[in-house]
């Protein structure tokens, strides 16, 4: 018999056996083994998760980049972060025109250009240059633009006023030729317009003029318009100091006197009494109270500051020692709580301190420690710097010249030299806190 008939007869029997099921002898071993291990969860299995075909497809490599171009990509971008990083360090939010603010940069002329001085590290560099001379700088009060007077030399007093931007550039002529003698300006409160004057007291004359340069216009009334200032906080008043002409004796009586800029409605704050002479009028941050000076005529020198309301109610006078003569106040802090200015032990200029003195006149205030070779008056030009942290002082020396800038502690009337060289009116950048 042949083997391939033996497995044709047995194949019924192998196809039957196969069909049944059965469990393995080694089944029984493993379940044991296997029981104490806990199965793998279902939800980490990736193909829970995403499609086969996913999972078997074959990566792309994406063509290798040369080093060279990912080198020039992140220059450039590096040299964009800190082109943002240099302009968005030049500019500034405007600060509020009234009250307190971040003090900025101290602006001055020296050598017949226009400089600005960082007051915490005294670094300073030239904004506006050439051949003719620029001085006496002065900020807006929102702190974005200078206004400075330029002029071809410094024997004459044909000058022009000029506006540019903080960094001195667009620097541009806002007064015609015909200006001659410009003597006082400031920034209106929304820094459009610049309230200027040419002439001292008895040829005093007025003006306004729009900072871009598109016009100027004469304050005109029936009465001299001395030491005008913008009242705060909208500047649609100026107060000023008026007469109604002068003798040849000297001048009459003088007032206080407000216009409305728009209608140029002039009102009485104070009217003239015979013998007494007002001067340097200063509005409060508010605009609520204006301080000014007042003269009697007298041999000796008497002024005393007065503070009144803006309707000229409630003039108060701020107290002085026994011992003193005269006070003489220039400036309010930004905090409308305090006036620098000056004060003298005798009837003249022989004995002189800087003083800080409450608005409230609730009492004399701190003297200041003034320091040999600097000379006191009634008409030193005073400034709080924006945050209150220190006043700026502007003396003159034994012969009435201008003299080095001074740096005085408000708190403890301590004074210093200014760390840059500065013989110019004060003039602080006002920056937003």
């Amino acid at each position: 018999m042949r083997s391939m008939d033996r497995f044709d007869s047995r194949l019924p029997q192998l196809l039957d056996e196969l069909s049944q099921p059965r469990t393995p002898d080694w089944f029984d071993d493993f379940v044991g083994l296997t029981a104490r291990t806990r199965q793998r969860p279902a939800w980490t299995l990736p193909e829970r998760w995403l499609s086969m075909t996913e999972i078997a497809r074959q990566p792309v490599l994406a063509p290798r980049l040369p080093l060279r171009f990912l080198a020039i990509g992140l220059l450039v971008i590096l040299l964009a972060a800190t082109t943002l990083l240099i302009v968005a360090s030049q500019r500034h939010t405007p600060a509020p025109p009234f009250g307190l603010a971040q003090t900025g940069l101290v602006a001055f002329d020296r050598g017949g250009d226009i400089f600005v001085a960082d007051p915490k590290t005294a670094t300073e560099r030239a904004i506006v240059t050439g051949p003719s001379y620029e001085i006496q700088p002065t900020w807006s009060l929102d702190g974005t633009r200078l206004a400075f007077e330029r002029r071809e030399n410094m024997t004459t007093h044909s000058g022009k006023l000029v506006v540019a931007d903080a960094d001195g550039s667009n620097a541009h002529v806002i007064t015609p030729d015909s200006l001659i003698g410009i003597s006082s300006y400031a920034f209106s409160p929304d820094g459009q317009q610049i309230l200027l004057t040419t002439g001292e007291d008895r040829t005093s004359v007025a003006y306004v003029a729009k900072v871009d340069g598109s016009g100027i216009q004469q304050l005109t009334s029936d009465l001299i318009i001395n030491q005008p200032t913008w009242r705060p906080p909208d500047g649609r008043e100026i107060a000023f100091v008026g007469t109604r002409g002068f003798e040849d004796s000297g001048a009459e009586a003088t007032g206080l006197y407000a216009m409305d800029i728009a209608t140029r409605t002039v009102r009485t704050i104070k009217a003239p009494v015979a013998g007494r002479y007002h001067g340097t009028t200063s509005w409060s941050p508010d605009g609520t109270q204006l301080a000014f000076n007042e003269w009697r005529d007298a041999p000796a020198l008497t002024v005393l500051t007065h503070v009144v309301g803006a309707d000229g109610s409630g003039d108060r006078v701020l107290p002085i020692p026994a011992a003193a003569k005269w006070q003489w106040s220039a400036s309010w802090s930004n905090d409308g709580r305090r006036l620098v200015g000056v004060r003298g032990y005798t009837g003249d200029y022989g004995d002189t301190r800087g003083t800080v003195v409450p608005a409230d006149a609730s009492g004399p205030g701190i003297e200041m420690t003034w320091p040999a070779g600097f000379n006191l008056d009634c008409c030193n030009v005073w400034a709080f710097a924006p945050d209150d942290s220190f006043i700026l002082g502007l003396p003159t020396t034994a012969s009435g010249r201008p003299a080095q800038q001074l740096i005085v502690d408000p708190a403890t009337g301590v004074m210093s030299e200014a760390r840059w060289a500065a013989t110019s009116n004060p003039a602080i950048q006002r920056l937003a806190r």
